[in-house]
């Protein structure tokens, strides 16, 4: 065991590191994530939807009827909105997820191994993870709170399932459904696993009754899952059921492929690093193999995570991009699993110390685009302050930036306007639907898919009856003459839409307001400032 000295020497560091790496969430407003902004705006038409006043919203959202897997992170930044100034509120939904997942994995290592404080520090590469930096945040939540879960799992399956503790697991386990359904279903997998390895062999009463807790506890998880699959099919997010090549599985094992966002070719260079790592400590865990309950357990739960990569399609019942997720999942349990061998302590510290200076090479290489996005959200932010509440946006992309895909969306979180680009909307499986036959990608033309939109706008007035207010135009290209653009050229001239501010990267047109439109404006303004 540690002495009491050298143990508050290493929390403190723990600590202090942890800390470090909030300090680009608070130091960049917006911390921009692909679908953050999306996410954002969302939680502000449902707050809207719920209290707000404003016509143009309720026109064109309702909630969906369905109780999807993806609302717990919508919630809380719908929740935290309504008190914090909304770009603070997406702080505090990272931050948390950073601390929860710092501590709940640091929590199991410990219970498993309390000499093995250094491996605990492994955890803080992936903090600043794919699915975090793509605006993951329902299943990063999720896979933050997994630890916690498994942790307790493993100390009370023995002799902790009481009845008065299924009602707080079943909450957990609908926390986990509601925040994202693989994770829902790794929790129960590995709960599983721990049962039947955990426990004596020949104990196969034990192990039955906790199977059947568990069942029981997850049911009604398992019952809207069944019921989501059922009425939504298995098709992923492209209607379709998709698997990646088996060599870039391979590849992407190999390369850690959950720490890769912007570049992936130059990141992988450096990413080699922590599967090399990871590859070391192994073989001189193996070197000092002790077989045991704990060691059998993780194991197992590692090999079915390495082996679901394989398994589960990369799209699949609404989703994509899962295979970099299990990835990610993998080498989280590949640590923990770490944990239970006899490593030699220097060797942990040694680990302990590179993960940390992986992390924070890492997020070295990732600040430059970080900085470069949180400039060009600002332009939009600023931007908002130019559009009358109570109106309609639509949004014109033209830059090749796939980081921009989601941009305009600050436009709609900073005003209570109607942005004409919500995939969630589109998509069905968030909180948040269009209503009937106001969805824009089915009038408007194809500006949500294409950075060379083609867009018909009197047409989309027709459908939704609505004037469109404001059209914001993101990277033109100084040189563009293609039959698209210059339709939406011959439609401001038309529709006598004006240049009302211009800049770099943005500019911003508005049509003139019908009388009445200008009323409604005038009078959202004064319950705003009411």
């Amino acid at each position: 065991m540690l002495k009491k000295s050298n143990w508050e020497w290493e929390q403190g560091f723990f600590f202090i590191i942890l800390l470090l790496h909030c300090l680009p969430i608070l130091l960049l407003t917006p911390f921009v994530t692909l679908d953050g902004p999306a996410h954002l705006y969302n939680a502000h038409l449902m707050f809207e939807v719920l209290f707000g006043k404003t016509p143009v919203i309720h026109s064109f959202f309702e909630f969906n009827t369905f109780p999807e897997p993806n609302w717990t992170g919508h919630f809380l930044l719908m929740v935290l909105q309504a008190i914090l100034p909304i770009l603070w509120a997406e702080k505090v939904i990272i931050i948390l997820i950073f601390v929860l997942m710092a501590l709940g994995f640091r929590k199991l290592v410990l219970t498993i191994q309390p000499n093995s404080t250094f491996l605990s520090w492994m955890v803080f590469p992936f903090l600043f993870n794919f699915p975090l930096l793509l605006g993951f945040f329902n299943f990063v939540l999720a896979l933050a709170l997994l630890p916690w879960w498994i942790n307790w799992w493993l100390k009370n399956h023995h002799n902790g399932l009481h009845v008065k503790n299924g009602f707080f697991i079943t909450l957990l386990f609908m926390v986990l459904y509601f925040s994202h359904l693989v994770v829902f279903l790794l929790a129960g997998l590995s709960a599983g696993i721990i049962s039947i390895f955990h426990t004596p062999p020949g104990n196969t009463k034990k192990i039955f009754k906790q199977l059947l807790y568990l069942f029981i506890v997850t049911m009604p998880g398992l019952f809207l899952s069944f019921l989501f699959v059922f009425i939504f099919g298995t098709e992923g997010y492209r209607g379709e059921i998709s698997y990646l090549p088996v060599t870039q599985l391979i590849d992407d094992l190999l390369c850690s492929r959950m720490f890769i966002v912007y570049d992936y070719t130059s990141e992988k260079v450096f990413t080699y690093a922590f599967t090399g790592l990871m590859g070391l400590l192994t073989v001189i865990g193996l070197r000092h193999f002790n077989r045991t309950f704990v060691q059998r357990s993780f194991g197992w739960i590692c090999l079915s995570s390495l082996l679901l990569i394989f398994v589960i399609p990369d799209s699949l019942a609404s989703g994509g991009i899962l295979s970099v997720r299990l990835v990610q999942w993998f080498y989280l349990t590949w640590c923990i699993w770490l944990a239970t061998l006899n490593i030699p302590k220097k060797a942990k510290v040694f680990a302990g110390v590179i993960a940390v200076g992986f992390s924070f090479g890492m997020i070295k290489i990732h600040w430059r685009v970080q900085q470069e996005l949180n400039a060009d959200a600002k332009i939009f932010i600023e931007s908002a302050t130019n559009i009358e509440p109570n109106s309609i946006v639509l949004p014109l992309n033209y830059s090749s930036n796939w980081m921009h895909s989601n941009m305009s969306s600050y436009l709609g979180a900073m005003k209570d306007v109607v942005v004409l680009d919500n995939y969630e909307a589109t998509q069905h499986h968030f909180p948040l639907v269009w209503k009937r036959n106001m969805d824009p990608e089915i009038h408007m033309g194809n500006h949500v898919s294409s950075n060379r939109p083609c867009v018909n706008i009197e047409n989309s007035e027709r459908m939704t009856g609505l004037k469109i207010n404001y059209v914001s135009v993101w990277q033109r290209p100084r040189e563009l003459s293609d039959s698209c653009y210059l339709g939406i050229i011959n439609q401001f001239r038309d529709l006598k839409f004006r240049s009302i501010s211009s800049g770099n990267s943005l500019e911003l047109f508005s049509q003139p307001a019908t009388g009445r439109q200008a009323l409604e404006n005038k009078r959202t303004q004064e319950d705003t400032r009411d």
